[in-house]
């Protein structure tokens, strides 16, 4: 019995003395090796310096905890801050050179730079199946968890968003990062970034931001996708997925982004510094596919703006108010479908700067056309509703002008924030010649008593009456030079219908017609055409009439009034629009 019993003894107090030593290994001696091996593993790497000012161990939880630990500046800034880190460890891979947390917790988690302070603050970050391999110091989270993270981004006024260098290592390069995160969740995060090259600057902020990064594959066939789905600047709606080769994210990606009912005056100083037009008020639907693949370029979209207000215009501006007024219907809706452009020489550009060039592409070519688009709008795409003919000496609307009036009326209709301007316009060689052709026919019918002016003018003379001769033979002595009918009587020797024609025309070559008469004929013409588009239903303040007469050449025999196209300062009520006047 005294043998068992001393045996037990020396038992217990074994069992005791290893515990004890365990205990004190685990509670004392590992938090110290820890902590020093952390610090100078971070110094090995870097300049900064890593400083935890507690760490404990509980050897018989696992449980792993670090207080206050901060990544400080060589000059005590410190750049990244860690409250509270709590782990539970597996010590089972530690033969193999191998730490494993299986899960973590990190509590008020922030990360700065000396410039702007905080730029990332996380209340809150669970990570599962931490992996650090002491062999080559990387690790490897398999899962993480950030809740209800604040992002705040800063530009300085050179451009530069100056972000810590070891940060941006971490989110793309995976040979160049000593931490590689498989997959990460962002919950309820808010973002701001504020642009101090803008001036004055201007702040944007994000909110109900939820999504995920993922990593797939090992190495230079390693792919992200991102994917993020949140309030934009406090409006509307938007998602953005992107995926891209982490060997080469700037030449291997593909990116799909959608806004709905996004507000344009919260970005109005970008569009003012691109358009040279700050904007009022408006709403975006956008739908944009990106695609970046061996030097070769791709964007397609589609874009929908409602309720548009551009205010004023700074330096050299596109065109946007005849655009705006060639593209915005009834509803006050803009619909652009950018077709897909590819190109490598463009390559090195980026999605904005692919973007805005189509848009400005596209914009100019809207302008440098605006009958054809008025012509699609109207149903009537091989009309030239640029030109609205008339007969020579004449203001009445022929068919053909009849067509084309509502063709226009159509397309102004349904863009109510577009003009015109018509100019008064005549042919100086054809206007006159069928003036002062009427001018001798009236003359004549006067003259042979066949009615009041209102029945005759116009009215064909009979040249075989012998009435009309005689009439003709007394103008063509009061009014004709002896040369003049010398050379009519030479070239027909006998009085018949040639010789009459010709007097006749000699007569209407050798009439005074003032340029007063071309000019009201002119006037008479613009008159005509916005009395046609007020007669179907185009409001009058729409429609103006310029103080210049062109000097047109007849086309066809028609002589052509060249409507211009304008943007209105204020649109047209429905009633306003529809309503003849």
């Amino acid at each position: 019995m005294v043998l068992h019993r001393t045996l037990f003894i020396k038992i217990a107090v074994f069992v005791l003395v290893g515990v004890a030593l365990y205990s004190g290994a685990g509670f004392l001696l590992a938090p110290h090796l820890f902590k020093n091996w952390m610090e100078a593993k971070v110094a090995e790497q870097s300049e900064q310096r890593l400083h935890v000012q507690k760490v404990s161990f509980n050897p018989f939880t696992f449980r792993l905890t670090l207080t206050d630990a901060s990544l400080q500046e060589p000059n005590d800034d410190r750049l990244l801050t860690i409250p509270r880190f709590v782990a539970r460890v597996d010590l089972t891979k530690i033969v193999a050179r191998t730490l494993l947390f299986r899960e973590a917790e990190l509590r008020d988690f922030r990360i700065a730079t000396p410039a702007d302070g905080d730029i990332v603050m996380a209340p809150l970050v669970h990570a599962a199946s931490i992996n650090v391999d002491l062999s080559n110091d990387s690790t490897f989270v398999d899962r993480l968890r950030i809740e209800r993270p604040d992002f705040r981004l800063n530009r300085d006024p050179t451009g530069s968003l100056k972000l810590p260098g070891w940060l941006v290592r971490l989110a793309i390069d995976p040979t160049a990062a000593m931490l590689t995160i498989h997959s990460a969740e962002i919950v309820d995060a808010r973002a701001s970034f504020t642009d101090r090259q803008i001036t004055p600057q201007i702040r944007l902020e994000a909110d109900a931001i939820n999504g995920t990064i993922v990593r797939q594959g090992a190495d230079s066939a390693t792919t992200v996708d991102l994917d993020l789905k949140g309030r934009p600047f406090e409006s509307g709606f938007g998602t953005f997925r992107s995926r891209w080769r982490a060997s080469d994210p700037h030449n291997a990606a593909r990116v799909r982004l959608t806004l709905t009912d996004f507000g344009l005056a919260g970005i109005s100083p970008y569009i003012r510094e691109v358009t040279g037009h700050a904007v009022g008020a408006g709403r975006l639907d956008l739908a944009l596919e990106y695609e970046h693949d061996e030097g070769k370029l791709e964007t397609k979209g589609r874009l929908t703006i409602n309720e548009l207000r551009l205010d004023e215009h700074t330096g050299e501006a596109w065109p946007l108010e005849l655009a705006v007024a060639l593209l915005e219907d009834r509803n006050e809706y803009i619909d652009i479908a950018l077709p897909v452009y590819s190109t490598i020489a463009e390559a090195e550009s980026t999605v904005a700067a692919q973007l805005t060039g189509r848009l400005h592409d596209f914009v100019l070519a809207v302008i440098a056309d605006p009958f054809g688009e008025m012509a699609v709008i109207a149903g009537l795409p091989d009309e030239p509703l640029d030109r609205v003919p008339f007969e020579p000496g004449s203001a009445e609307t022929a068919p053909p002008a009849l067509t084309r009036i509502a063709g226009l009326s159509a397309a102004l209709a349904a863009r109510p924030r577009l003009g015109l301007t018509i100019y008064p316009a005549y042919d100086p060689v054809v206007d006159r010649l069928a003036l002062a052709k009427q001018q001798v026919r009236l003359h004549v019918a006067l003259a042979t008593s066949e009615g009041p002016p209102g029945q005759v003018v116009g009215k064909p003379i009979d040249l075989n009456n012998s009435k009309v001769r005689g009439i003709l033979d007394e103008f063509a002595a009061a009014r004709l030079s002896p040369s003049v009918r010398a050379t009519v009587s030479r070239d027909h020797s006998e009085h018949d219908d040639l010789f009459y024609r010709a007097v006749f025309d000699a007569l209407v070559k050798h009439e005074k017609v003032p340029t007063t008469a071309l000019e009201r004929l002119a006037g008479y013409r613009a008159q005509t055409l916005i009395n046609g588009l007020k007669t179907n239903g185009i409001q009058a303040a729409r429609l103006m009439r310029s103080d210049v007469v062109e000097l047109m050449v007849a086309s066809h025999g028609d002589i052509n009034l060249r409507p211009k196209a304008t943007a209105m300062r204020d649109t047209m009520t429905e009633s306003e629009t529809t309503l003849p006047p």
